[in-house]
């Protein structure tokens, strides 16, 4: 089994924070001002920004951020503001999430995995409570072995294991939806559903790992809910 240096990894992420601008009006700080051409930013997802740490070889992911246009930004140049939230904006999250999905076996299941996980948090100003708060992880694509994709916009019918990936995929969601709705489980929204509706934000947790050759679920987009016992 791999190891991570998550202690690394956490001093890369702090120190990359902490060198950004912060987005503050009057006496609040929002966040931290990321440059749209970031070195270290790799991708942006529908609610994340995900960058790099090269001495660690994990990433870092933080969630809840909007774009600033080149219009509305004083240097003309445009920027990320990133808010960084906890997850599913409740503290340890994260943590709670992961060990009810551990709880429900999708840590040992044949076709999908956890990825090792954590959540840490940076204060970017030391005169101000504004933590910045975000996920750590390896990088799934591992050295572009891989490529991923959200689970609900990959083309199943394309890829050799697509049929029975897809299988697992609905039977999995369908697993978690109970699980909340009649089981022992309660799921707290922040994004892609609501508590009435938490279909979309459980679809949106899977992630698809794959090459010519294979395919795998990941469940690691974690950051817009929090599954928990009642």
């Amino acid at each position: 089994m791999a190891t991570y240096d998550f202690q690394s990894a956490k001093s890369e992420m702090d120190f990359m924070l902490k060198r950004l601008k912060q987005e503050i009006e009057g006496n609040n700080i929002y966040g931290v001002q990321v440059p749209l051409n970031h070195p270290l930013l790799i991708t942006r997802g529908k609610n994340s920004l995900v960058f790099r740490l090269p001495e660690s070889g994990l990433i870092g992911k933080s969630s809840f951020y909007d774009m600033v246009s080149e219009e509305k930004d004083p240097n003309h140049k445009g920027y990320y503001m990133l808010a960084g939230y906890a997850s599913g904006l409740i503290g340890g999250g994260l943590e709670m999430t992961i060990q009810s999905l551990q709880s429900m076996g999708f840590d040992e299941r044949t076709g999908l995995f956890l990825p090792k996980m954590e959540e840490h948090d940076c204060k970017v100003n030391m005169w101000h409570h504004k933590r910045v708060h975000y996920t750590l992880m390896p990088d799934l694509r591992e050295e572009g072995k891989y490529q991923l994709q959200d689970a609900e916009d990959f083309s199943f019918k394309s890829h050799a294991s697509g049929q029975s990936l897809r299988e697992l995929y609905d039977k999995s969601c369908e697993e978690i939806l109970l699980a909340c709705k009649s089981g022992p489980y309660e799921l707290t929204c922040a994004g892609h559903g609501s508590e009435e509706d938490p279909e979309p934000a459980i679809r949106h947790i899977f992630l698809v790992q794959f090459n010519n050759e294979q395919a795998k679920l990941a469940l690691a987009d974690l950051n817009h809910l929090v599954i928990r016992r009642k």
